[in-house]
């Protein structure tokens, strides 16, 4: 995706908007999580963390708590997005019959953008 507008582009090839969107799939994440009378625990806390390290090479105390420090982000802001990334995964897991029953009509909505883009190019 090519951003244009300078305002809207964020780190790691982001946008401001796609960055609000998933704020706001954590926030509902959250409220769902407690509406279904869900808990995180330390365990389900720590694996997230463990599996977070692994993604980005964050291998080493050090490598973590530099990223934290050239982020801006303390450990109670890392826990907060560890713990939200937990009630996410839990919330996935229990809707998981329906997000596959909506999947197919998704998938066919973001074809969009190849069949777009090859109308505007001559094809069909």
């Amino acid at each position: 995706m090519i951003i244009c507008d300078p305002n809207e582009a964020a780190p790691g090839g982001q946008t401001v908007t796609s960055l609000r969107r998933r704020i706001a799939l954590g926030i509902l994440a959250e409220h769902e999580h407690e509406r279904l009378g869900l808990t995180v625990t330390r365990d389900e806390l720590n694996s997230m963390m463990r599996w977070y390290r692994e993604q980005y090479g964050l291998h080493r105390r050090d490598d973590l708590e530099g990223f934290m420090r050239a982020a801006g982000l303390s450990r109670a802001d890392l826990t907060t997005q560890m713990r939200t990334f937990c009630q996410l995964t839990r919330v996935q897991a229990h809707h998981g019959a329906r997000l596959e029953s909506l999947l197919p009509d998704y998938l066919a909505f973001s074809k969009i953008e190849g069949w777009s883009r090859s109308r505007r190019d001559g094809g069909t």
